[in-house]
């Protein structure tokens, strides 16, 4: 992927992972900046499509990328540390 095909994927499909990780927190209750994942899927994609990783359907991989974000804030947020012992 180019960067000028990259850019031009990004300014399409931006609101839609924006609006995906709004309903992801609205739904599980979590604070956090939609924006911040959005741009942070669109990172990994252009660190992926840099490596060499054969991207087939870049919007798809785009939309789990940002998912798999919000999962994975989910569980960092819902960690509980139990103290050892005692």
């Amino acid at each position: 992927m180019t960067k000028q095909e990259f850019a031009s994927l990004s300014i399409r499909i931006r609101g839609k992972l924006i609006a995906l990780a709004s309903r992801f927190n609205k739904a599980s209750r979590l604070e956090g900046d939609a924006e911040d994942i959005a741009q942070d899927a669109l990172m990994t994609l252009w660190q992926l499509s840099e490596k060499g990783y054969p991207i087939k359907d870049p919007e798809a991989l785009a939309v789990k990328i940002t998912k798999t974000q919000c999962v994975e804030r989910y569980r960092r947020q819902h960690i509980r540390y139990e103290p050892i012992g005692d």
